[in-house]
């Protein structure tokens, strides 16, 4: 007895099959066919997207005609069932003709092959015609949709599409600023104007959980893409999104310019944490002095004069983080209620830390299990699973010690806000050793290092603006591994030089 194959598709999810197909069971059963001999093939996948090959309904079809020699026909709804591409419509009717399978499409009516298994020359063009017609339809919807979308989004709505980072969806389909992430986009932003690198941004933003990145690499990426993006202050810059801003374009304006000067310097470091960087500018012209890792220095060139400012990278810093312990020092008269506040802070951010990377570390267990799992039921090669596992483990070692640095800095400073007591206290600055840390203490204080040069060679003034409207001067040479350190009046000043970089020789 002869069989038939019903092929049933919509291209959504929310489409429904079942209209579809009755209609064509009826059709199919007023032909003669019982219901023992009809074969339903129904999918929902798009039939433009996909080529002939990855269609899981074509495949079917092809499977049941390899598979049953009694098959004689295939009935479709209308043509663009089939498919809406050219292409996969003259394939399938060489397929169906080659083995003298009768194809019927209901709406428009047509059948392909007469009673010798041949295609007429007047079902060639209906099919021709049908099949252009099904792809052009196609295309006009598409450009349709398309143009929908973009007046979506130059509108503000959402239109399709990832969400940028620090906003949401809200009411009527409105692209929103998200409270919690736009907070990070503007502490990133925050950051780097005060100094801080991309890398070191993204390991704090880790740490603290504020980013979720599988690695440092792609954090970096991220944070890069955030500093570049001139839609968080209201731009499309070449998009068709229209996102409210975050930013002022001042200071989005001034990152970019910062980066701008890094890249024409050579800068490309992203893991070494610069305690000056953004701070020491020239008094001559005003340019800032950027830092560069190969040669050791903070310099600036000035195209007007011709000429270079540099100052050794490891002077200024040990310098800079000096004259801020002394200027701390100084200024040491703050009550306690602040001083316990400032150190309330730091605790949080302590245990924020701890926090997310245990939540990490739990994950990566998760994940040795599931491999474990997998190497058990013969779904992995067990040489693979082994690296895979290893790996992990060595991410959750480094994890660890992260957890155990921060421990020790959450027992440290809890031990600190013990002895917090009702007496005028000054914090000992000399203790710390995070550079994230230091690198804060100082931005937070310096509002700017005017450097100028002094008849000696090698021999700068360097004039420290406080944020609390102090000014220091200090005169500093570096000649080889002669370093000396004088105040304004001449007296020559002990200076705690450390040497946190060495230059590479190549």
């Amino acid at each position: 007895m002869k069989k038939c194959i019903l092929l049933s598709r919509v291209s959504t999810q929310q489409q429904t099959l079942e209209q579809q197909t009755n209609e064509l069971l009826r059709f199919a059963k007023n032909l003669g066919y019982i219901d023992s001999c009809i074969i339903v093939i129904e999918d929902k996948e798009s039939a433009i997207k996909l080529d002939e090959e990855h269609r899981k309904g074509l495949i079917k079809l092809k499977e049941y005609i390899a598979g049953d020699k009694d098959i004689n026909s295939v009935i479709c709804y209308e043509i663009s069932r089939i498919s809406r591409q050219q292409k996969v419509l003259f394939s399938i009717r060489d397929y169906l003709k080659e083995r003298k399978i009768q194809l019927i499409i209901l709406k428009p009516y047509m059948e392909l092959l007469d009673d010798k298994g041949e295609i007429t020359p007047t079902a060639n063009i209906v099919f021709s015609l049908f099949s252009t017609l099904s792809e052009n339809e196609m295309m006009l919807k598409t450009e349709r949709l398309q143009r929908g979308r973009k007046q979506k989004k130059s509108e503000g709505k959402y239109g399709g599409g990832k969400i940028l980072f620090g906003y949401k969806i809200g009411e009527n389909n409105m692209i929103e600023i998200d409270e919690k992430d736009s907070a990070t986009v503007k502490k990133v932003f925050n950051l780097y104007e005060n100094g801080m690198s991309g890398g070191s941004i993204a390991k704090e933003m880790m740490e603290r959980g504020w980013i979720r990145s599988k690695n440092i690499s792609s954090a970096i990426t991220l944070i890069n893409r955030m500093l570049n993006n001139k839609r968080y202050i209201g731009i499309n810059d070449g998009f068709d999104t229209q996102y409210p801003a975050i930013l002022t374009a001042e200071q989005f304006y001034k990152c970019r310019e910062m980066t701008d000067q890094y890249i024409k310097r050579g800068y490309t470091n992203i893991s070494f944490i610069y305690y000056s960087q953004g701070l020491i500018k020239s008094k001559e012209n005003g340019r800032v002095l950027s830092p560069c890792k190969t040669t050791c220095v903070y310099g600036m060139y000035d195209p007007n004069t011709k000429k270079h400012m540099t100052i050794s990278l490891n002077v200024a810093d040990s310098l800079v983080w000096q004259a801020v312990k002394q200027h701390k020092l100084e200024n040491a008269n703050i009550d306690v209620k602040t001083l316990r506040g400032e150190m309330t802070h730091r605790l949080r951010i302590y245990r924020q830390k701890i926090r997310t990377e245990e939540t990490e570390m739990q994950n990566l267990s998760k994940q040795i299990e599931r491999i474990e799992k997998r190497i058990i039921e013969g779904k992995m090669d067990e040489y693979k699973g082994d690296k895979m596992i290893s790996d992990i483990q060595n991410e959750i070692i480094r994890l660890s010690n992260f957890i155990d640095k921060w421990k020790y800095e959450t027992e440290s400073l809890k031990e600190e806000l013990k002895n917090a007591t009702e007496s005028k206290l000054k914090r000992d600055y000399s203790k710390i050793k995070d550079d994230t840390e230091i690198a804060n203490i100082i931005h937070n204080d310096v509002d700017i290092i005017w450097m100028s040069r002094t008849d000696e060679h090698a021999k700068y003034r360097l004039e420290f603006h406080f944020k609390n409207g102090q000014i220091r001067t200090y005169i500093v040479k570096n000649n080889g591994r002669a370093r000396k350190l004088w105040d304004e009046q001449g007296n020559e000043l002990k200076f705690d030089f450390k040497e946190r970089i060495k230059r590479k020789h190549y």
